[in-house]
C-alpha cells in the first residue's frame, strides 16, 4: 500500500527522468518509491536493496525490471531533496512571530515532502 501511493505521489508530482540524456533504467518516481519504502522499513540504503532483492513481488509493484544500486538511491535522495528545499526556500515568507522548525534527518524530509505532494497535513 505505501509503496503504490508513493509510486502515484511520485508520477503525479515528478518529471518521468532527471534529464534527457539519463540512462532511463528507473524512472525518478520509482526512485522516490524506494526512497519512501527506506524510510518506511526504517533502514539504509544497501537495507533497501537487500529488501527488493528479496521481495519480487514489490519489485513488480513498483515496476522494477532489477533493483537500483545503493548509489543510485543515494544520489536520488540528495537531487529529491534539493528539489524539496528549493520549493521550502521559495515558500519561506511566514508571517511575522511563526516560526520555521528544521528537519532533523533525511527520513523526516522525505516525510514531509511525501505530505506536501500528497497534499495532506505535514508532519512537524
Amino acid at each position: 500500500m505505501v509503496a503504490v501511493a508513493a509510486l502515484r505521489i511520485g508520477e503525479r508530482s515528478l518529471p518521468r527522468y532527471a534529464h534527457r540524456f539519463a540512462p532511463h533504467t528507473f524512472t525518478q518516481p520509482q526512485l522516490f518509491a524506494c526512497l519512501v519504502l527506506k524510510c518506511f522499513f526504517r533502514t539504509d540504503y544497501r537495507g533497501i536493496v537487500a529488501i527488493l532483492h528479496d521481495a519480487p513481488l514489490l519489485r513488480q509493484t513498483l515496476g522494477l525490471s532489477r533493483v537500483p544500486h545503493f548509489t543510485t538511491l543515494q544520489k536520488a535522495a540528495q537531487r529529491l531533496l534539493r528539489f524539496s528545499r528549493a520549493a521550502t526556500k521559495a515558500n519561506a515568507s511566514r508571517p511575522a512571530g511563526t516560526t520555521m522548525t528544521r528537519s532533523r534527518c533525511p527520513q523526516d524530509d522525505f516525510a514531509i515532502a511525501l505530505a506536501r505532494f500528497a497534499g495532506g497535513p505535514v508532519p512537524s
